[in-house]
């Protein structure tokens, strides 16, 4: 396909425009190597969830439905799941902007399921589309662009990935590229602006991919000063900078709850996104279905099978010869090639080797030529700015383009490697993804690193293009031979099979639990998981996810706020009580229980219990003093009403929500004594963490054997994540009992 005319702009970098009619043509050719290639979720859209319902992917289905039945939040990020914690939202990817895509198609008559599919499928298309766009607007050829556009699209790893569907957000990094390249061409403010705004849009998908932006246009801006020294001033710097900064404004009231998030349970340790890098073997790793390359799935785990197909690959090469191929840069060049040889070599020796040469070294050594081969790259590159302006080129090349796009692969395949130590172990984490995790704000929550292989990939299809598109215009290919390269790309990343399912059913008791709640009741299911190791610990987090998102699923409707949860972030409960309720309904399960501010309802799931007997269980239920049975269903659940008496000189301690700031509505009872004797006992309330020595309420309890309904209210702690642990003292002779413990919130 023929060159298209260049802008008319008089900056060096320049651009090319299209047609409606052209771009019209391509967005159709793209959406029908989406329906092709994903031909059964548009077969079966409004019936089973592309990318499956479990696990991850039921948790962000539980998302959607969440941030659609409460925008926002119960109050402001918080979510009916997690009890008594709060900002629950901000525990993970937020997912604001797809729920809201789906809201409005709900609103125009779609159901719940298509409306979530299609909102899926659309974000597939855009990768293919907006990295076509921006190829387009670099190079000016059709058929090159559509080569980068499909890459994306139909990218194995994404496919794979399904069941992640925050990673199908990615062509918000094309388009943050774009504006920034739009900006470096014409110094307007408003393609700084646009650049901060898709970065904010972003992180209302996946948070990784705002902070991958962050990377990537970094990586393209000193590939550029390195290039272009001159290229821009400081003023432009500036408008850069506080362009971005205006367009990112919006992100800060969501930002928060993820800071506030963070400081509660603390940063990610360096050590995590050790055991989650890619190696060199990743980017030759594809998934287990791909038809082509499927073999090769055993290399890496599925969270690394990171390879494109060999067409894609073949090209770097050949865009590296294009970049320092020339006589003045083959010595440099040369010594960056044996040194990044190094660098993946060693990625992967601590794999096959580990008798011969000790892992860690040869980490070290990985990570020292990992430093050396991008600091041999810039040299490369300032060669070639240093030629091109000896020889009059003022202008950003198709050879500078290329180059910024490799080292953009570059910095990111070395991010990808991971910390390249792991400080746990007493080892020196000196990767560059250690660097970062210091430096750039958010990137210390990452931790599956390997993802950022997929803008390795993006940087090597957007090459493809480029090389094409020069090839193209040189006339040394054809557009048959365009034709090749784009049959070859589908074949070679083709995956007929990926997760379409309907999301289970809600057992009966839901029904039951819907026919006996009241406002603002609290519920758990018990057990949370089906296997515990000797220590009482979790066998299998995976298994964990995959009942406690159903369990989120299924009482979303309710309206009730549940104690169970799964997410990026593990709570004090979620590690001890699958411990603790192993034996329901034993002491310790009661008193664990008598813990949570509000509980009323139990939901006891007899098929996670191995030989349960239904007989004893029961009889168990009748002699307990804290748990009555309401009723059952076929399905082996049990609804049961929860009311324990707690004495209160005994060790105790109350977990209510610190956010939002409600009522707890205390109902204490003191035994009659003898009449000389019946004087007042005073229960004082504390909370020791937070609010420290100072008693938050005192309580003159009777001692008339009835029952006193006491308020606390509860203070502002400043914290919003964890709950408040309420404690309490008893001054005077007596014992006092403590039953109801509610908590309502003041919206």
């Amino acid at each position: 396909m023929a060159n298209t005319v260049k802008s008319t702009q008089k900056e060096f970098l320049f651009f090319y425009k299209t047609g409606a009619l052209y771009e019209l043509t391509v967005a159709l050719l793209l959406m029908l190597v989406l329906a092709l290639t994903r031909l059964n979720g548009f077969l079966n859209i409004d019936t089973r969830f592309l990318g499956g319902a479990e696990r991850d992917a039921g948790f962000y289905i539980w998302l959607v439905k969440s941030n659609v039945l409460y925008p926002g939040g119960l109050p402001w990020f918080n979510t009916t799941a997690f009890y008594p914690y709060g900002l629950s939202l901000a525990w993970s990817d937020n997912f604001i902007l797809p729920s809201l895509v789906v809201s409005l198609l709900l609103k125009v008559g779609f159901g719940f399921t298509a409306a979530y599919n299609t909102v899926l499928l659309l974000a597939i298309f855009l990768n293919g589309y907006l990295t076509y766009r921006l190829v387009y607007t670099l190079s000016g050829n059709y058929g090159p662009s559509l080569i980068s556009g499909v890459a994306l699209l139909t990218y194995s790893y994404l496919t794979l990935q399904l069941g992640h569907p925050q990673l199908q957000f990615f062509f918000f990094i094309p388009l943050a590229v774009f504006f920034l390249f739009r900006f470096l061409g014409r110094k307007n403010p408003i393609y700084a602006v646009l650049l901060g705004f898709t970065a904010f849009l972003s992180f209302l998908c996946s948070v990784y991919y705002t902070i991958f932006i962050g990377v990537v246009c970094g990586a393209l801006m000193l590939a550029l000063v390195v290039l272009k020294p001159q290229a821009l001033r400081f003023r432009d710097y500036a408008v850069l900078s506080l362009g971005t900064l205006l367009g990112l404004l919006p992100v800060m009231p969501f930002v928060l709850p993820y800071l506030e998030v963070q400081k509660a349970f603390g940063a990610r340790g360096i050590y995590e996104s050790y055991y989650f890098a890619a190696t060199a073997l990743s980017y030759l790793s594809a998934p287990a279905d791909n038809i082509v390359y499927g073999i090769t799935s055993r290399w890496a785990r599925a969270e690394a099978q990171l390879f494109p197909g060999l067409t894609i690959l073949l090209f770097l090469p050949l865009a590296f010869g294009r970049l320092a191929g020339a006589k003045p840069f083959r010595k440099k060049a040369l010594l960056f090639l044996v040194s990044f040889a190094g660098f993946l070599i060693f990625s992967v020796l601590p794999k096959f080797l580990p008798q011969i040469i000790p892992p860690q070294g040869a980490r070290y050594v990985c990570s020292a030529l990992g430093w050396f081969s991008l600091v041999l790259f810039l040299i490369v590159l300032r060669s070639v700015g240093s030629l091109e302006e000896k020889l009059g080129y003022k202008i950003v090349t198709n050879r500078n383009i290329i180059g910024i796009f490799i080292f953009i692969a570059l910095a990111a395949c070395f991010v990808s490697f991971g910390p390249l130590g792991n400080p746990e172990k007493g080892d020196l984490a000196t990767g560059l993804s250690a660097v970062l995790y210091y430096i750039l704000p958010g990137f210390s929550a990452i931790r599956a690193v390997s993802r950022i292989g997929v803008v390795v990939v993006f940087s090597l299809s957007v090459l493809v293009g480029l090389m094409a598109s020069h090839l193209l215009d040189r006339e040394k290919v054809s557009n048959r031979f365009i034709a090749v390269l784009l049959a070859l790309i589908l074949v070679e990343n083709a995956m007929p099979h990926y997760a379409l399912e309907q999301i289970k059913s809600a057992p009966g008791i839901v029904g039951e639990v819907m026919r006996f709640r009241g406002d603002n009741d609290v519920a758990i299911v018990v057990p949370f998981t089906d296997r515990l190791d000797s220590n009482g610990r979790v066998v299998s987090w995976g298994k964990y996810a995959e009942t406690n998102v159903r369990y989120m699923n299924w009482f979303l409707p309710t309206g009730v706020r549940l104690v169970n949860g799964y997410s990026g972030q593990r709570s004090r409960i979620m590690k001890d009580f699958p411990r603790k309720m192993s034996g329901f309904p034993d002491k310790r399960s009661i008193i664990s229980l008598s813990t949570i501010a509000g509980l009323r309802f139990i939901v006891f799931n007899s098929n996670l219990v191995a030989d349960f007997k239904e007989e004893e269980f029961l009889k168990k239920i009748q002699q307990s003093k804290s748990v009555r049975y309401l009723s059952s269903d076929r399905d082996g659940y049990y609804l049961l009403e929860f009311e324990h008496l707690t004495n209160l000189r005994e060790l105790y301690y109350l977990k209510t929500p610190s956010y939002p700031r409600g009522n707890v509505y205390l109902e204490l009872m003191a035994p009659k004594g003898k009449i000389k004797e019946n004087k007042d006992i005073s229960v004082y309330v504390y909370e020791w963490e937070h609010m420290g020595k100072t008693p938050l309420a005192k309580f003159p309890v009777k001692k008339d054997g009835e029952w006193h309904t006491f308020v606390l209210i509860t203070p502002d702690s400043g914290e919003r994540v964890r709950p408040l642990k309420l404690t309490f003292e008893i001054e005077g002779e007596g014992v006092v009992f403590l039953r109801e413990r509610r908590f309502l919130p003041r919206l």
